[in-house]
């Protein structure tokens, strides 16, 4: 904005003021919707919306320095997250739960003769000898896997 005009540079001070208040007024209103029921997901943006009122004092005022600069910025990176977390919260929504469906016969019964063989290869386990040494302990339980594996 250096080189220009001064009549030119108030309207574009005052365009960027107005631009402003239409950002903290939907900022508002987004704050006010949000917050109705007392559990506002993006915080409370009522301190957002008071330093946009201030950056438009600056710019009506003509009176931009660092310390507006640097407001500015601040604003801009807390709108940024605000806008991630309100997409993010709206992902979390998308997501819909399903129950389980149920499995059909086959593998009902096909699960029911696993528990069996296990039952089974289990109780023989623990019939061995207790003082059969823990390597051959091993070796059964691997024959007994291969019994009953299906690959067989």
């Amino acid at each position: 904005m250096g080189t220009a005009p001064k009549g030119q540079m108030s309207q574009e001070f005052a365009k960027m003021a107005q631009q402003q208040q239409m950002i903290r007024e939907a900022l508002q209103k987004i704050n006010k919707e949000e917050n109705k029921d007392g559990k506002g997901s993006l915080g409370n943006l009522n301190q957002l919306a008071e330093d946009m009122k201030k950056t438009e004092s600056d710019l009506v005022n003509k009176r931009i320095n660092q310390e507006t600069m640097e407001r500015q910025k601040d604003l801009t990176t807390k709108l940024l997250d605000a806008d991630k977390a309100q997409r993010e919260q709206d992902e979390d929504s998308k997501r819909e739960s399903t129950a389980a469906k149920e499995f059909p016969p086959s593998y009902k019964q096909l699960l029911e003769k696993f528990k069996k063989e296990q039952q089974s290869e289990s109780e023989l386990i623990q019939k061995l000898p207790p003082n059969l040494n823990y390597y051959y302990k091993n070796k059964i339980a691997e024959y007994y896997k291969l019994l009953n594996s299906p690959n067989k």
